[in-house]
């Protein structure tokens, strides 16, 4: 498809450079932010480096709500500075070292003077060279970063995808864990990071992307046999589940209870609302040891790291397999505060 036809939500233009970040800090929701905002600006045109959102598609694209409180001042203003904190480092491969630079300068939150809340971002000076008048950059559309579910499957997609017309990319396993964003202490044997990474990325792109790939060990090995290098081998998909455009997505996320006006979050003995009669359920796979407000708590943070949607069964399973870690420890040393314990637990390997 040429230049000449790409629809502005639609199409993303990624710089090749750009795309070898280091993702450790990216949640799923700021990754498929950052590709809506890519969709949004024209490669080819400086001006348009300022991007403007209604405030309810902000709050669900980035996954804000999480079911359980309004949305209000208080988060967007936490959002705003998480996103101001956003920085890329992109590496130096010929000389080891690095560029870093921020993502974005400026997020306004305001009254469009017709009563309609919406917010503007622009991206940091620093950042415009890998995002306008591209000389080296590779495509793809929007619908294949908003059906993966973590921001790791989103890494793995870009990092495949931008070798497509290649067909095969030969990358160490040092330097695939660095763009995916998981630490070397994390699956530190080959076959860990196959089983719980490589395949089921692989099966999850094949689902629902534009791509597909195999893959196998490649080149020398290091000491005692550890795999140093994979090739993988990428081509096009057509059996994928069917693409959905943006505003498809927002409204599959559902209603949003937003109010620009800061106020806490508190459960009424006499609320019988949905959100009570979950969290009560919830609370229950954590032994009753928690207050409905602290399970919600819980609820947001699962739902931070894991994103928006999911059965209360999973969940419960999830917070469950955390408690019995919890209470594992706590057999073996006094832990003082057990909830922020169990909350720094959510989104780790255990």
């Amino acid at each position: 498809m040429s230049s000449m036809t790409l629809r502005r939500d639609n199409w993303i233009e990624k710089d090749n450079l750009l795309n070898e970040m280091r993702a450790m800090d990216f949640r799923i929701g700021e990754l498929r932010f950052l590709a809506v905002y890519l969709s949004r600006i024209d490669a080819r045109d400086e001006s348009t480096r300022e991007v403007r959102f209604s405030f309810d598609e902000f709050v669900k694209i980035l996954e804000l709500e999480l079911g359980i409180r309004k949305v209000n001042l208080a988060v967007m203003r936490e959002t705003a500075k998480r996103l101001l904190s956003k920085v890329i480092v992109v590496p130096n491969k010929k000389t080891g070292g690095f560029t870093a630079f921020q993502m974005f300068k400026r997020v306004k939150v305001d009254d469009d003077g017709s009563g309609e809340w919406r917010v503007w971002i622009d991206a940091h000076d620093e950042a415009l060279p890998r995002l306008f008048k591209l000389k080296h950059y590779f495509k793809y559309q929007v619908w294949n970063a908003l059906r993966l579910s973590s921001p790791q499957q989103v890494r793995m997609y870009e990092i495949l995808k931008q070798y497509e017309h290649l067909g095969e990319r030969v990358i160490s396993v040092d330097e695939l864990r660095a763009q995916l964003g998981i630490d070397r202490a994390a699956y530190p044997d080959f076959n860990t990071f196959k089983r719980d990474i490589l395949d089921k990325y692989q099966k999850r792109l094949s689902e629902t992307t534009d791509i597909r790939f195999n893959y196998e060990k490649h080149g020398k090995r290091g000491k005692g046999g550890k795999v140093l290098e994979l090739k993988f081998f990428i081509e096009k998909n057509e059996d994928y589940t069917d693409q959905f455009t943006l505003d498809e997505f927002i409204d599959l996320q559902g209603d949003v209870d937003i109010d620009p006006i800061d106020e806490g979050f508190t459960i009424d003995d006499d609320d019988n609302s949905p959100l009570k009669e979950r969290l009560e359920l919830l609370t229950l796979a954590c032994g009753s040891e928690f207050s409905l407000e602290e399970m919600a708590v819980l609820l947001d943070k699962y739902c931070e790291v894991e994103g928006f949607g999911r059965d209360d069964v999973e969940i419960f399973d999830y917070l469950a397999s955390r408690y019995k870690y919890l209470k594992m420890q706590g057999s073996r040393r006094e832990i003082k505060n057990r909830l922020a314990y169990l909350k720094s637990l959510i989104g780790k390997d255990i």
